[in-house]
């Protein structure tokens, strides 16, 4: 169904909507939105002062917030919630479950896996992926330099110079002079080596890029 300005179908005078986008009736529309030529599906909301630019695809039940601007040609799948006012940019997919916290940044041609939560006032530089899973506490940079690890989780103090500090998996947290000495620990649960083992190909270069000059 088109929703057009004029014919009202719950859309506030204050909003503005393209003639060619296509909205499902049961979309809660705040005031003060703008939409472009975009498709937004079944349940989802739209708060108030969002901009959605165009080409934007909004699948069945995504929670846009106050003060959100989407840039063009993104596409946020089932489920999506997006924090207030964060900045969402052109070519952005977030895929299933992804839970973005206020205030955040997110750059241009970036994709975050299934599940993916990002805490508040985080930024994500371009082209960034974000493996399914990942955790990203408050307040986190992450650059263009990193690679993350599907269910590993990030946090505040990660980042010192570009350089990754501290990891985590399943709630474990490690330094990594911890990863670097990993094989020589008895005491790292088991779970964490079955881990390391798996993943040491992405970890190593990690862990020799914040050890870079040092013995």
């Amino acid at each position: 169904m088109k929703y057009h300005l004029n014919k009202g179908a719950g859309i506030p005078n204050s909003t503005i909507v393209h003639p060619d986008a296509f909205i499902d009736p049961s979309v809660h529309i705040g005031e003060n939105v703008r939409i472009g030529q975009s498709g937004i599906d079944e349940g989802s909301y739209i708060g108030n002062g969002v901009v959605i630019g165009d080409w934007i695809q909004l699948r069945a039940g995504v929670i846009v917030l106050e003060g959100v601007t989407i840039g063009k040609q993104s596409l946020l799948y089932n489920g999506v919630r997006v924090g207030e006012n964060s900045k969402i940019g052109d070519n952005v997919t977030l895929y299933r479950g992804v839970s973005v916290d206020k205030d955040c940044v997110i750059g241009n041609g970036v994709s975050l896996g299934n599940g993916v939560t990002i805490g508040m006032e985080c930024k994500i530089a371009n082209d960034i992926y974000v493996a399914a899973g990942t955790k990203v506490n408050g307040g986190v940079h992450l650059t263009s330099s990193i690679l993350t690890i599907a269910g590993l989780t990030y946090s505040a103090n990660v980042y010192k110079n570009n350089r990754v500090l501290e990891m985590s998996v399943l709630g474990y947290a490690l330094s990594l002079s911890d990863w670097r000495n990993l094989n020589f620990s008895p005491n790292m649960p088991l779970f964490v080596k079955r881990f390391w083992k798996s993943n040491k190909d992405i970890i190593e270069p990690l862990i020799n890029k914040a050890f870079k000059g040092k013995k």
